[in-house]
């Protein structure tokens, strides 16, 4: 194991900055943020979250089998690790989130119930947690049309496409990089996190806005990439429960 020295109350998103992707910040909000990181940083190396080594990640293979329905809060804890937030799970014990619980929670309580301050984690939570309903069975029809428009399938996708995607999730910055070099969805699908990180080096780069961009876009396409890998798993959940 290896200890986590990342201040959580520095992450950088969307909805605290200003005008377009990445705008102005206000300096009182900025000035917390470091008196936060002050704080945690003074904090001693023995009570800080430790990281678990993983053969890969995330560790997708923790995700309980059984049905989220009647998931205990431990179980919840084994998914919230399953999908890369190890350091989310005394939250989620603390906040005596279950199944039942885990499946009612949106961003605004996973703010408002769990404190879970960085913006992009709150929506990559929500993302994987309707992933989750949608690879189970849980939604309502309504509810899967909805998450169908919401997060397509990008197989198919045209170069255009893959630009209007980017515009949606707040990456227009980056979006005519991506054209340029006319990367469709099966080509957005297996780029590496290199390939990545390279398209969204863009200058300039106040507050690390192109880190935070590569944090979003890889989990986006990791959900996309798993919901094309597993159409037959689905199937399976579905007749399992």
């Amino acid at each position: 194991c290896s200890l986590q020295f990342r201040c959580p109350f520095l992450s950088l998103g969307w909805s605290s900055l200003g005008s377009g992707l990445f705008g102005g910040i206000k300096m009182g909000w900025l000035r917390h943020k470091l008196l936060m990181c002050a704080i945690v940083f003074a904090t001693p190396p023995t009570v800080l979250a430790v990281t678990p080594q993983y053969a890969t990640y995330p560790p997708r293979g923790l995700e309980p089998a059984s049905d989220p329905r009647i998931w205990k809060v431990a179980d919840v804890q084994d998914w919230v690790e399953s999908i890369g937030f190890h350091e989310y799970r005394d939250t989620f014990f603390e906040g005596d989130v279950d199944g039942p619980t885990l499946l009612e929670m949106t961003s605004q309580s996973l703010t408002r119930d769990l404190l879970i301050a960085a913006p992009e984690h709150v929506l990559v939570l929500e993302m994987e947690l309707g992933e989750l309903k949608f690879r189970r069975g849980l939604f309502s029809e309504a509810e899967r049309k909805a998450h169908l428009k919401a997060h397509p399938a990008a197989d198919g996708w045209n170069v255009r496409e893959v630009r209007s995607f980017l515009q949606g999730v707040g990456m227009a910055r980056y979006a005519p990089r991506f054209a340029q070099q006319a990367i469709d969805g099966g080509r957005l699908l297996e780029m590496s996190v290199s390939e990545l990180r390279s398209l969204l080096d863009v200058y300039p780069n106040e507050y690390e806005e192109n880190e935070a961009a590569l944090e979003l876009l890889t989990a986006q396409i990791d959900m996309l990439k798993a919901r094309r890998d597993g159409r037959i798993a689905a199937g399976l959940y579905k007749d399992e429960l």
